[in-house]
C-alpha cells in the first residue's frame, strides 16, 4: 500500500511539474516538455494522455519541425475556465478576464481613487460579478481571482471586510474575497509581477535584477526562474567609500538636488531668484551640457557600484531599469556601455504582460503548484 501511494505521490508531482512548466512556457511539444523537466520521453507521453483525459489540457496543431517530424503542441485547455485579474492604480482599476492558457479574453475599466481605499473590495467584487454575467451563457466559470497593486495603494495596507465577528484589522482582502466568493484569490506587488515578465519577455535563463528609481529606489529580483522573497533594500546600499547610500545619490529628489547645487555654483547670489523650477522633464533643458555630462556620469558611477555588487553577491547578469529615471536614457545608456558581459536595458513590460503573470500565479495557486 505504501508503495503505491508512493507511486501516486510522484505522478502527481510529476503533472504539476508539466502544468508548471506549461504555465510559464506557453504551448510546447512533448519532446520540449521532456527537455524541461527533466522527465523522460515516455513518462512525459503517458502523463499527457492521462491530463488530456481529464481534460487538463488538449493537443493545439501542428508546431515547427526541427528536422524531423512536425510536433503536436500542447497547452492548456482554454476551455478550461477563466482568472479574473485586476490592476489597480491610482485612479482607475483595469479588469481582465483571462482563460487557462492565457489569452486574454475581455477587458473593462473602472474608476477608482486610492483615498477610498476602504472601497477597494467593494470595487473588486463589481469586476467579479460583472464578468460572471457576461459568460453566465457559458458552461465555464470564474476560477480565481489575481490582484495587482502598485506602491502608492499597496502603503495604504488595504483591509478585507466581512459582514461578521471577523475584524477587518486581522483579516486580508485576500481571505476576504476568497472567503465570501469561494474563489483562489493572490495579491501581489507590481514590482515583482512587473520582474517576473521582464524575465519571461527576455527568455532568459540569467538571474535577473527590476530596479524603478523615482522618488525612491525599488528592486525585485529573479533567481534561477524564481522571485528571491528576501528583501534586498537596493536603496540603502552603500555606493562610495565616504559613505552614501544609493538612495541618497540616485533617487529622482537626490538627481534633482544635485542639478540644482550644479546651477547655485554659476550663479551670483542675486540671480539665484531667477533660476526656473527644475523637475525630472525639463533637467536635460535646463541645465548645459557639461553639466548634464557631468551629472549623468556621477549617476552612472553610482549605479555601476551597485550593479557591480548585486553581481558579485547573486550572480545576475541582467538589469532592467524603470521608473522615472527612464527620462534621463543617457544614464541607461552609459550604463549599458560601460558594464560588460551584461544585459542593461530599460522596462518594456505592458500592462497585459503585468496582468498575464498574475493569472499565471493564481492558477498555480488553482492547481496547488
Amino acid at each position: 500500500m505504501k508503495r503505491k501511494n508512493n507511486l501516486k505521490e510522484l505522478k502527481d508531482r510529476n503533472k504539476k511539474l508539466i502544468l508548471k512548466t506549461l504555465i510559464n512556457k506557453g504551448a510546447l511539444s512533448r519532446t520540449e516538455i521532456s527537455q524541461y523537466t527533466g522527465l523522460s520521453l515516455t513518462a512525459v507521453s503517458d502523463l499527457i494522455d492521462e491530463l488530456i483525459e481529464e481534460n487538463i489540457i488538449k493537443e493545439n496543431g501542428i508546431g515547427t519541425s526541427t528536422g524531423g517530424r512536425r510536433p503536436i503542441m500542447l497547452q492548456f485547455n482554454p476551455e478550461s475556465g477563466y482568472i479574473l485579474v485586476v490592476k489597480v492604480d491610482e485612479n482607475k482599476i483595469i479588469a481582465s478576464l483571462f482563460d487557462f492558457s492565457m489569452n486574454k479574453i475581455s477587458q473593462k475599466e473602472i474608476k477608482f481613487d486610492y483615498f477610498e481605499i476602504s472601497k477597494l473590495e467593494a470595487k473588486i467584487k463589481e469586476c467579479y460579478f460583472s464578468f460572471e454575467k457576461e459568460i453566465s451563457k457559458e458552461d465555464r466559470k470564474i476560477f480565481g481571482i489575481g490582484i495587482c497593486l502598485n506602491n502608492d495603494v499597496k502603503i495604504l495596507k488595504p483591509r478585507g471586510i466581512l459582514n461578521t465577528y471577523i475584524s477587518s484589522e486581522v483579516i486580508t482582502m485576500e481571505q476576504s474575497l476568497s472567503l465570501e466568493l469561494g474563489l483562489t484569490v493572490v495579491e501581489e506587488d507590481e514590482l515583482n509581477l512587473k520582474a517576473m515578465a521582464e524575465y519571461q519577455n527576455l527568455n532568459t535563463r540569467q538571474n535577473l535584477a527590476y530596479i524603478k528609481i523615482d522618488e525612491n529606489i525599488e528592486s525585485s529580483v529573479i533567481i534561477k526562474g524564481k522571485r528571491l522573497e528576501t528583501s534586498i533594500n537596493i536603496g540603502q546600499m552603500i555606493v562610495d567609500k565616504n559613505g552614501p547610500t544609493l538612495d541618497e545619490v540616485v533617487s529622482i529628489k537626490s538627481i534633482i538636488k544635485r542639478a540644482l547645487i550644479m546651477i547655485i555654483e554659476e550663479h551670483e547670489k542675486e540671480q539665484i531668484d531667477n533660476i526656473p523650477p527644475i523637475n525630472i522633464d525639463n533637467l536635460c533643458e535646463i541645465l548645459n551640457d557639461e553639466k548634464k555630462n557631468r551629472l549623468i556620469n556621477e549617476v552612472s558611477n553610482y549605479l555601476k557600484v551597485a550593479i557591480t555588487n548585486l553581481k558579485n553577491l547573486l550572480d545576475i547578469k541582467v538589469f532592467i531599469f524603470d521608473g522615472k529615471i527612464l527620462k534621463l536614457s543617457a544614464i541607461i545608456n552609459s550604463l549599458a556601455r560601460s558594464c560588460e558581459n551584461m544585459v542593461i536595458k530599460n522596462s518594456s513590460t505592458k500592462d497585459e504582460d503585468v496582468m498575464r503573470e498574475a493569472a499565471k500565479l493564481t492558477l498555480k495557486k488553482i492547481i496547488n503548484i
